[in-house]
């Protein structure tokens, strides 16, 4: 399985890493690590989020407050991430919009 992470889960990503940087520097290196071991889980274990409708799946991730919203592609044997979100926040629906494009669809006109 390979991993294809939106401009959306990219820019999750920043996002957590910006905030913990600026408040609570110490524990970046353990969010990101844990954010890094859940995205190798799923690519290991690809069905192990809980499934949520219209091909979506959801991973918590152990011992922290987010959730990653992914779809699995079996065709092109990759786990597609369209969202990294803290708990607290609600989900938008853009940052899951990526996902019910056919493939190969750009997002970004």
């Amino acid at each position: 399985m390979k991993l294809r992470l939106s401009p959306r889960a990219e820019a999750d990503l920043d996002s957590i890493a910006a905030y913990l940087a600026a408040r609570d520097p110490q524990a970046l290196q353990h969010v990101q690590d844990q954010l890094a071991a859940a995205l190798r889980l799923l690519l290991d274990h690809p069905q192990a989020g809980r499934h949520v409708g219209r091909g979506l799946r959801r991973l918590s991730v152990p011992r922290l407050p987010y959730l990653i919203v992914y779809r699995v592609d079996e065709a092109a044997e990759a786990v597609a991430v369209a969202t990294i979100r803290h708990t607290a926040r609600r989900l938008d629906p853009a940052g899951i919009r990526w996902l019910m494009l056919p493939r190969g669809t750009d997002p970004h006109p």
